[in-house]
């Protein structure tokens, strides 16, 4: 879980010499500190689009990769792969029946 790895993580910080930990902390609050968390992508909210270069080379968007279980019990399908994917999840997102795949299934 997440939420393990997470404590694990902080578990191994606590065991970084106290300047290190001060150095990261004051990292942190800066962060904090400049409004970052206020431009995060909110649960329920629009992911900005983005693309990025694939492995081989060719431009990729986020709308393009978005995997979707599209429908009571249909299977995910990779919309970035599919046209018909591609329409099955617009369709899915606007009218709010689309659920994100667990485990790619």
């Amino acid at each position: 879980m997440l939420k393990d790895k997470l404590e694990a993580i902080r578990a191994m910080a606590r065991r970084l010499p106290e300047d290190a930990q001060a150095l990261m902390q004051r990292s942190i609050d800066d962060l904090r500190a400049s409004g970052i968390l206020d431009r995060v992508v909110k649960v329920g909210e629009r992911a900005p689009d983005f693309t990025l270069p694939s492995i081989d080379g060719v431009p990729v968007s986020l709308a393009e990769l978005t995997v979707l279980q599209c429908g009571a019990g249909s299977s995910a399908r990779s919309a970035s792969r599919d046209p018909q994917a591609r329409r099955d999840a617009r369709r899915d997102l606007t009218t709010g029946t689309a659920r994100r795949a667990r485990n790619g299934q």
